[in-house]
């Protein structure tokens, strides 16, 4: 089986290599915190651009 991660995938591994392990071997479902996390990413990119005085970029 072959697999090319997403960039989801790189910061789910900085934040925590088990549960990467897990989700994708073994079909662990996402959370209600971790959806809303998701759901929240552009806004906060977008505030924390604003606040560094830059554009957000896509990871």
């Amino acid at each position: 089986m072959w697999y090319r991660p997403t960039p989801w995938d790189v910061l789910e591994l900085e934040w925590c290599p088990r549960y990467l392990w897990l989700s994708k071997g073994h079909g662990v479902p996402v959370t209600p915190s971790m959806a809303a996390g998701r759901a929240r990413e552009a806004e906060l990119r977008r505030s924390l651009a604003k606040a560094l005085g830059a554009e957000p970029k896509p990871v």
